[in-house]
């Protein structure tokens, strides 16, 4: 790939896979890129296109903005800011005029971060503009909860307003992997609704979409400051976990004019701008595609854009300067990409649950073309997998043997 004149640096704030992709696609244009939120015990803190940003608490604003200010005045220069969660895009956006005194941003409104972040904000939008949503209910009050159990048609997913507060309001007590939980019917909800509000969670419930897990849909896009799409891709995720409710895991680029349309439709209306993902899951019932939730962050797919020839972290960081990317899209054919480490993770879950064989599973590699984890030009993630990977098989292998652990369970889950 050749580099590029352009050498402003990027600050990035994130960590995990999403990190270490959005470093790789600006590191390999020559743009310096600073990460935020990492530790040398996550992948992405060990690119080499990383160059770490210590010293500070990675959860206080006030720090992080200081820090980043006093980073920015020694570089001499406004760096681009790019935010790989949810967390981040919140703190963000919600300090965003002092970030911007030092910093080139190029988020959504005020207004679209909020919708996005807040899942009932979210519902209220797409039922405000008949979009083609689930019904959902943001259990605020007590009044809220009666209304959703008289109303609802089960089964209902059960969700925390606030993806990226699930852990600090303890949602997932339910279950070490539950990210989503099904109640089948009222008397379900209401238990679940009683537990999950006792421990401080904000809930959504809405109404459960039919289908299997390879009925999940993302359009992955990046739009100027005009509200113009730049480049934009199609994936059909085939496994995702926490199975039947979580991130894709092993998934395709697929051409698909409903999605894009759709897609397009919900971003006009929130006149949206910078990097999103729309979430869609097919209704086996019906036939349609079923828009369940926004990303306006960088995703863990977008690693699969490079299946069609667009490296979206270079055109976000590229429009973020108010300059264009080059990008020459080539078609995908069927190849696919691999969160290997979270797939391997959701094969143990699909197995057991009788819908994916150890055969089935190694056949679905070949096709593979880009696994997140890999790259030639920057093996020390990968080798890092290796090592944490080999690591953990090994504690568990321990575990297994030692017969202090004998019938010791694993954290029970929801299943959905």
């Amino acid at each position: 790939m050749v580099a590029s004149d352009v050498t402003t640096p990027a600050f990035v704030l994130g960590k995990g896979i999403t990190a270490l992709s959005v470093v790789q696609g600006i590191g390999r244009y020559s743009v310096p890129a600073y990460l935020l939120g990492s530790n040398k015990d996550d992948i992405a803190y060990h690119s080499r296109y990383v160059t770490p940003i210590d010293r500070v608490d990675v959860n206080d604003p006030d720090q992080i903005i200081d820090r980043l200010r006093e980073m920015a005045a020694s570089l001499g220069c406004k760096p681009v800011l790019l935010c790989c969660s949810d967390f981040y895009l919140q703190m963000v956006s919600e300090n965003r005029d002092r970030f911007q005194e030092f910093c080139r941003l190029d988020l959504p409104s005020t207004e679209a971060v909020a919708t996005v972040l807040n899942k009932g904000l979210f519902g209220d939008f797409c039922a405000l503009n008949n979009l083609p949503a689930p019904r959902s209910w943001a259990l605020r009050t007590a009044d809220h909860f009666d209304e959703c159990k008289t109303e609802a048609r089960f089964p209902v997913a059960i969700k925390p307003v606030f993806s990226h507060k699930a852990k600090a309001e303890n949602f997932q007590k339910n279950g070490k992997y539950a990210s989503m939980i099904l109640a089948r019917d009222a008397a379900e909800l209401a238990r679940y609704y009683t537990e999950l509000t006792g421990y401080g969670a904000n809930l959504l419930v809405m109404e459960y979409i039919d289908g299997p897990d390879s009925e999940h849909y993302s359009y992955i896009s990046y739009r100027n400051s005009e509200s113009r799409e730049v480049a934009g891709v199609g994936i059909r995720k085939i496994r995702v976990f926490p199975i039947h409710a979580g991130v894709g895991t092993f998934a395709e680029v697929t051409e698909d004019a409903e999605l894009t349309a759709q897609s397009n439709n919900l971003l006009d209306k929130l006149n949206y701008r910078g990097i999103s993902s729309v979430c869609f899951k097919r209704d086996m019932s019906t036939g349609k595609l079923m828009l369940h939730e926004l990303n306006g962050r960088f995703p863990q797919p977008h690693s699969g854009s490079r299946l069609c020839g667009i490296n979206l972290p270079y055109v976000a960081y590229r429009g973020a300067l108010g300059l264009q990317a080059d990008i020459q899209r080539v078609p995908a054919g069927s190849r696919k990409w691999i969160l290997l480490d979270l797939d391997f993770q959701a094969f143990r879950h699909y197995r057991p649950a009788g819908e994916l064989s150890t055969v089935g599973w190694l056949k679905s590699l070949v096709r593979v073309r880009v696994c997140t984890e890999f790259a030639l030009d920057d093996m020390r993630p990968f080798l890092f997998f290796l090592r944490s990977t080999g690591r953990r098989l090994w504690a568990r292998l321990f575990s297994s043997t030692n017969p202090a652990d004998a019938g010791h369970q694993a954290p029970g889950r929801n299943k959905v």
